[in-house]
Parts: C-alpha cells; sequence; structure tokens
C-alpha cells in the first residue's frame, strides 16, 4: 500500500507531463492564431477608418483622371529598304524573267507610269520606332523627345517619314514636325483636329524630395503611370552630344533623377507633380542591360523650363536660337583659381572667338565670377544661362583681370549652327517633285495599269467590268499595302469613295483629289470576279 502512495504522485505528475507535450503545441498555436486574428481585425479596422491613406488613393486616383487625357503614345514608320540603281537596271535589264501575266510591253497601251526615278522613298512605311508624348495646347501642338521621332542615334538624323499619334481615347492621327531642337532633345509635332485636352504645366521647380508620377507607354504599355520621387537635381549624362570638325559639340542637359519607373517607351511622356501639372519630360534610363530595357530605379527627365523655352520658340518661329558668347571656358577650383590671384570658384576663359565676347573687350584668361549678377556656380549653368537668353540681349560679366574685378557688358550674338548639334533642316526627305500628271500614281507604287476593254479582258481570262486593270505594283509600296490588303496585278478598280472610275484619267483624278493622309477606299474586283474593298493610306505622296 505505501508504494502505490510512493508513485502516485510521481505517475500523476508524469501523466500531466505527457499531456502538456501532447497537447501544448497545440494549445500554443490556438493562442498563437488567435492572437494574430485579433492583429489582422485591428489593423483591417485600422486601415478602413485611415482617412489618410484613403485621400492618398482618392488623390492618386484624380492624377490619373487629370493627365491621362493629355497623354499620347507615339509610333514612328519609315520606309522600306528601297531597291538600289543596280537592282533596278537588272530589273529593268531582266524584266522578261519577273514579269507577270499583266505586265505585257507590247500591246501598245500608253500607261506604263515606270520610269528610272528612284521612287521608292514613297513605298509603304515600316514601324519603326516609337514612345510617348503629351498635348501642348488646344491648336493641335504635341511634345516629344526629338530621339523618339528620329531614326538611328545620329543626332544629326533624318525624321521619320510617318508619326502616328494615338490618343487615351483610341483616337489615331497622323503628325507632322513642326520643329525640334537636337541640343535639349525636344521635339514639337502637330495634329489635325479639335477635341484635344492640353496638359497643365507647373509654374515652381521640383524639388528634392518631392513626390513625382511619370505617364507613358513602356515596353508597349500604352498609358502607364508610375509614382516616385525626384531622387536628384541637376544631373548630366553626357547623352546629348556630337561630333564635329570642330570637335565634339554638347547639348545642354539639366536632368531631374527619379526613382519612378521609367522604361524604353516612357521617352516623351510628361512627369507630373501632385497636382497633375508637368514638371519635365521623360528622357533616359540608367540600366545595365545589353538591350537597354531594364530599370534600375534611375529614371531621368528634362525640367520644364528648359522643354517649355524651345517649345515656345519653335512653335513661334520654327526653330530654336540661343544667346552666344563666343568664349572657350573652363571651370576652376579655388585652389586653381588661388594661382590667378583670386580666391573662390571662376571660370577661366581659355581662348576668345571672333564674336560678342572680343568686340566687349574680354580676353584670355580673364576669370568670369558673375553672369548678370549672379555668382558663378559651375561651367553647365553657366552655358545654359548664356543659352537662355535671346541673341541681341545684353549682359553684364563681372571679371577678375590683374588682381581687380571689374564689369564688362556684353551684346550676346546668336549661336552659329556650326557649334549646334543639328546642323540639317528639320524634316523628311520629300524626293523629287515632279510635275507629270501621273506622278502621285507612280509614288503610290502603281507602275501599269490600263483601261479596261473586251480586248484585255479575253487576252487575261477575265470577266469584262468597266474599270481600270492593274498591270504591275511596285513591291513594298503603299499600294503594295498590308498583307491581305493592298492592290495587286489582275485586280480591276471599278470607283475609288464611291466614286466610279472607267478610264485611268479617272484614276488620276480621283488620287489627285485625294488629300494627303486620307485614307481612301477603293472598290475592286479580283482575278475571280469577286468584289471588295482596299484601303489605301496616302502618307507623303504630294
Amino acid at each position: 500500500m505505501s508504494r502505490i502512495q510512493w508513485y502516485g504522485p510521481t505517475l500523476v505528475l508524469l501523466m500531466a507531463v505527457l499531456l502538456v507535450m501532447i497537447g501544448g503545441p497545440r494549445l500554443v498555436q490556438n493562442i498563437y492564431y488567435a492572437h494574430e486574428r485579433a492583429t489582422i481585425k485591428l489593423t483591417s479596422e485600422t486601415l478602413e477608418q485611415s482617412d489618410l491613406l484613403v485621400n492618398m488613393n482618392e488623390a492618386f486616383r484624380a492624377i490619373a483622371q487629370r493627365v491621362q487625357p493629355s497623354v499620347v503614345s507615339i509610333q514612328t514608320y519609315d520606309k522600306h529598304p528601297g531597291r538600289n540603281k543596280r537592282q533596278r537596271l537588272l530589273g529593268k535589264r531582266y524584266h522578261w524573267f519577273f514579269k507577270s501575266p499583266f505586265d505585257n510591253r507590247d500591246d501598245g497601251e500608253d500607261n506604263d507610269f515606270e520610269n528610272d526615278d528612284d521612287l521608292d522613298q514613297f513605298n509603304r512605311p515600316r514601324e519603326v520606332g516609337g514612345g510617348s508624348g503629351w498635348v501642348y495646347d488646344t491648336k493641335g501642338h504635341i511634345i516629344t523627345n526629338y530621339h523618339v521621332v528620329r531614326l538611328g542615334t545620329d543626332p544629326d538624323g533624318r525624321i521619320a517619314q510617318k508619326i502616328e499619334v494615338e490618343f487615351h481615347n483610341g483616337d489615331k492621327r497622323l503628325a507632322k514636325v513642326v520643329g525640334t531642337d537636337p541640343d535639349t532633345d525636344v521635339a514639337v509635332l502637330k495634329v489635325e483636329g479639335d477635341g484635344l485636352h492640353p496638359a497643365s504645366l507647373a509654374d515652381q521647380r521640383v524639388r528634392q524630395g518631392d513626390m513625382v508620377f511619370a505617364f507613358g507607354s513602356p515596353l508597349g504599355f500604352d498609358f502607364s503611370m508610375s509614382q516616385g520621387i525626384v531622387s536628384a537635381k541637376n544631373r548630366k549624362l553626357g547623352l546629348i552630344r556630337s561630333r564635329s570638325i570642330l570637335g565634339a559639340l554638347l547639348g545642354y542637359e539639366n536632368y531631374i533623377q527619379t526613382d519612378a519607373a521609367i522604361n524604353r517607351g516612357n521617352s516623351g511622356g510628361p512627369m507630373t507633380n501632385i497636382f497633375g501639372q508637368v514638371v519635365a519630360m521623360n528622357s533616359a534610363i540608367a540600366t545595365r542591360d545589353v538591350f537597354g530595357q531594364g530599370f534600375l530605379g534611375l529614371g531621368f527627365a528634362i525640367p520644364i523650363d528648359m522643354v517649355r523655352d524651345s517649345v515656345n520658340q519653335i512653335i513661334a518661329d520654327g526653330r530654336v536660337t540661343r544667346g552666344w558668347l563666343g568664349i572657350e571656358f573652363r571651370p576652376l577650383s579655388k585652389n586653381q583659381a588661388a594661382s590667378f590671384g583670386y580666391t573662390g570658384k571662376a571660370l577661366l576663359v581659355n581662348r576668345v572667338l571672333e564674336g560678342p565676347a572680343e568686340k566687349a573687350g574680354l580676353i584670355r584668361p580673364d576669370l568670369i565670377l558673375k553672369f548678370n549678377g549672379e555668382a558663378i556656380v559651375d561651367g553647365d549653368r553657366f552655358r545654359r544661362a548664356v543659352a537662355r537668353m535671346r541673341p541681341g540681349s545684353k549682359v553684364e560679366l563681372e571679371i577678375f583681370r590683374d588682381g581687380e574685378s571689374k564689369t564688362i557688358a556684353v551684346v550676346l550674338g546668336e549661336k552659329p549652327s556650326k557649334y549646334s548639334i543639328s546642323r540639317s533642316p528639320v524634316g523628311p526627305d520629300r524626293g523629287h517633285d515632279g510635275d507629270d500628271s501621273t506622278l502621285r500614281i507612280r509614288k503610290l507604287g502603281i507602275e501599269k495599269v490600263s483601261t479596261m476593254s473586251s480586248d484585255l479582258a479575253e487576252t487575261f481570262g477575265l470577266k469584262f467590268r468597266a474599270g481600270v486593270l492593274i498591270r504591275k505594283i511596285r513591291p513594298n509600296s503603299i499600294a503594295a499595302g498590308e498583307p491581305g490588303n493592298g492592290l495587286k496585278p489582275g485586280q480591276i478598280i471599278t470607283a475609288i469613295q464611291n466614286t466610279p472610275i472607267k478610264s485611268v484619267q479617272d484614276l488620276i483624278k480621283a488620287f489627285d483629289e485625294a488629300k494627303n493622309g486620307q485614307v481612301v477606299n477603293l472598290s475592286v474586283v479580283d482575278r475571280d470576279g469577286n468584289d471588295q474593298f482596299v484601303f489605301l493610306d496616302l502618307l507623303r505622296t504630294e
């Protein structure tokens, strides 16, 4: 009996320990779950009752609704690679080998439009690039980057043959180039029509830490919006530059750095503040991706004051003019300036060119201390300050010479084109402007047609229909169209824009009366006698 009393408490203790070992983890888990559930409920109620978060979310939505109607997506097109002179000569020499049954040169017809002119430049354009932009005013001006509408990477390159602007509502319009400013990477386009919603421009400059929003079409995802802050200001990347016989030519850079997501396709799109006002234009990214498409949290945008200066001049005058001193200079540190007897930062005049500074009496090695009363901060800001002034403006330079400071007045000249990034006329090469009545037909790519007759129908085994028989179409031309929608030899054109076509002269007249940039519909009959419509986009065929 005593043994049972002795082991009894121990047995009870062991049973209790066993129960805790078995049920304890489950009990702890239940307690932890209950605590988590209570925490989730409490935080959910806190979030739902947070006026700050609700107001911030509504503000973001409002910014999108305010800005999106002003944002556009831009697609650029260029001509298909054409035949070179040698290929055209070979095609002419061995025409008998390549000709179609409908291209008969011995039938006495007088409607062979083909000649030795190079009309491949008017071929149907192919998509070559794209970007973003935004509406500047109700007159149809669209703002984007110069590199969006330029072909290739050459700063002095050619403008795309066709530029198409798509609005947020799906409306697409052709745009023409009003002017460009390669020195700041700005381009001004223009579309026709109304119903535009201009963006609102900010009057105040952003500061580091300000919240910003980037709009555009990154990687083809149209009308996207991203959010971030101003990471830094006054960034110089060395992107706007070119080489000439004068050496390296530099543009004007003063980028705003942001961590708002910017990728390829965002270029030209607006960057706004919390009020939906444009503070900058998206322009560049820093990336290590070999394809240049990777976002690393470093995006760059052109400040709106630089954009506005260029845009307003382009709209008013078709080009941008800048003030010019006519000197070559280099920034000096305090230690370097001390070697000239001056304590502080300054710009050393290395060379005085023939121009305004020489006339005003500036010499080498003067030190420039102030520009219009403001102390020199660095060389880039000095260049931009001079460039912002209009030619003919009178400015004051405080200089240091022979141990003394003095003020010199200078009347700025206009910056010569040889010192600018771009030295070529704006706009695409339109080719020659022949004046014969068939020129537009040939530009479209219709190289041979005939007025339909019973004899032709019998010769080619076709059912007779009044109209114009297509005999030859230039490959890749506008007339050749996209796959499945273009003109082909053997088809008969019976009407254009519902106007009956009964002769070649009717055809020439109809195309001459059609407006450049207009999409026209053609009623055609195929070789099997079936009626169908073909749509042609009359691009740059004036």
